[in-house]
């Protein structure tokens, strides 16, 4: 292999390094809410009498904990909430601390929302809130939905929020599959059409 197309190769890789850091994804640990589900196994699944959810803060005057397997049970329907999902019941709030945040870049929080079914009809609000931007649903009953909210991260720390509203009974709103991720920067998406430009270059240098 010529010294040519070892540069090629090596430009190409160094290029893609360089767009990977930019578009790396802030991790949002146990975002869906499997890591300690096992230990919720006295009904009805609050972390009362189970265990804290592992990685978030709850706090009330409701209450916090896991549903769906491997936890002991599930008081949603319809049957999609199988998998581990947390809820809150009531009014209170679910947060995280997340570190590793580049001041002035862009990201999208991804999460899905649901709400227990109520005889009565009963409905409540869910803000979920990041760094100043915020984001106000009213879950349903019909399965989860998948929200996206957008910020510009002024702090390389931030703490995510989920905050119920307080309804007229203990309506249940459920939470899962939360992460975030980084938006590509207009010089990020330029490295990537230059690495696959070397690319290009390299393979062609190589069969010549």
């Amino acid at each position: 292999m010529g010294r040519k197309v070892l540069f090629g190769l090596s430009f190409v890789v160094a290029v893609g390094l360089a767009a990977a850091s930019e578009l790396r994804a802030q991790v949002v640990l146990n975002g869906g809410f499997e890591d300690n589900a096992g230990d919720f196994t006295a009904f009805p699944g609050y972390e009362a009498g189970n265990a804290p959810i592992e990685d978030f803060t709850s706090a009330g005057p409701g209450q916090s904990g896991i549903n769906g397997a491997p936890a002991c049970c599930t008081n949603f329907a319809p049957s999609v909430f199988s998998s581990a999902f947390a809820f809150i019941q009531g009014a209170g709030s679910l947060s995280q601390t997340i570190g590793g945040f580049t001041v002035g870049s862009n990201y999208t929080l991804t999460y899905q929302d649901a709400a227990r079914v109520q005889d009565d009809g009963d409905t409540n609000t869910l803000t979920t809130s990041i760094d100043g931007a915020s984001l106000v649903t009213i879950p349903t009953s019909a399965g989860f939905i998948t929200r996206s909210l957008n910020f510009t991260a002024s702090a390389g720390t931030l703490t995510l929020l989920f905050q119920t509203g307080t309804p007229l009974d203990d309506q249940s709103i459920a939470i899962d599959n939360v992460s975030i991720a980084a938006v590509p920067e207009p010089s990020t998406m330029a490295l990537l059409g230059l690495g696959a430009v070397g690319l290009v270059y390299a393979a062609r240098r190589r069969r010549a």
